[in-house]
């Protein structure tokens, strides 16, 4: 259960918060910040999906009319989609560590999984045996074949080099299991913000973030990228009108990364990765060469 949310310290000076507290007062403010630790604690991947109104302003502890607050909430952009299916706007971006507190979850599930699952496996048998002894009579215990026959404690040192080896491989993999660092964990959620910010309903599932952040780790590590330069091409793409609908996952991003990035030098002709969209882009400068023309006539 998380028992913290970040929370950004220009949210009091925010437009969208500024427009809010205009239409529902300090009340209103305070019931956002109550919303955003609630989303934390119950919906960490900040998908209100299912609930109602009167719901989501009883999770934020709204005082006021019934439906005001969320209206208001998806007017300034806090809130995206519809009725019973909101989202919270930009939240993966904001709070990466809540978002991914599911994935953290199956990652050790998994973990204890692979550690203690053999070991559960190996102790079956003797369970049950206890089992089979307790069910018979406390008289007939002594004539069990189970419990005729001393324990058999040769040692089989093929068996215990088994053993040593079962032990080595977990103690690597335990190793090896390392968790993608915070920049990797922050492209993942910058790379799902912004696909849902041109298509608020695209499903992405905590499975599939959590393999973007390993792939995310991967570019960073092995690839030799910048935080940077993938957050710079991350935001291109899904600017590009041809790339943010064949650019849907991280794999795709790092496979076409060397050949996006050319793409992107040749349109803009500087180099460096614009924030803006390529359509803006172009826009600048036929406005600048249109000047220029005016200009020379």
């Amino acid at each position: 259960m998380a028992d913290d949310a970040r929370i950004s310290t220009a949210l009091p000076r925010h437009p969208k918060t500024v427009k809010l507290q205009r239409r529902l007062g300090a009340p209103g403010c305070w019931s956002l910040v109550c919303l955003f630790l609630w989303v934390a604690e119950n919906r960490p991947e900040g998908n209100l999906e299912g609930m109602s109104n009167e719901d989501v302003e009883i999770a934020a502890n709204w005082p006021g009319d019934v439906g005001s607050f969320v209206l208001a909430l998806a007017e300034v952009r806090f809130l995206d989609g519809r009725d019973g299916a909101y989202k919270i706007h930009d939240w993966a971006e904001h709070n990466p560590w809540a978002a991914s507190r599911p994935c953290r979850i199956e990652k050790a599930r998994a973990a204890a999984t692979a550690r203690w699952g053999s070991k559960r496996v190996a102790t079956r048998p003797n369970a049950t045996s206890i089992q089979s002894a307790c069910e018979l009579h406390e008289t007939a215990m002594p004539s069990s074949p189970l419990l005729s026959s001393p324990p058999d404690t040769t040692i089989n040192p093929s068996s215990e080099q088994n053993s040593r080896s079962d032990q080595g491989e977990a103690s690597t993999s335990k190793k090896t299991a390392k968790p993608p660092s915070q920049e990797a964990c922050r492209l993942a959620a910058l790379l799902k913000s912004e696909i849902l910010r041109n298509k608020p309903d695209y499903r992405i599932t905590p499975l599939q973030l959590c393999k973007w952040e390993l792939t995310a780790d991967r570019m960073l590590l092995i690839d030799g990228r910048t935080p940077r330069q993938v957050a710079d091409l991350i935001r291109w793409v899904q600017h590009d009108e041809f790339w943010m609908a064949n650019v849907l996952s991280m794999d795709t991003l790092r496979e076409k990364f060397d050949q996006l990035e050319l793409k992107c030098d040749r349109l803009n002709g500087n180099g460096h990765i614009p924030r803006k969209a390529p359509a803006m882009v172009g826009s600048a400068v036929e406005n600048t060469l249109a000047l220029l023309k005016g200009g020379a006539e």
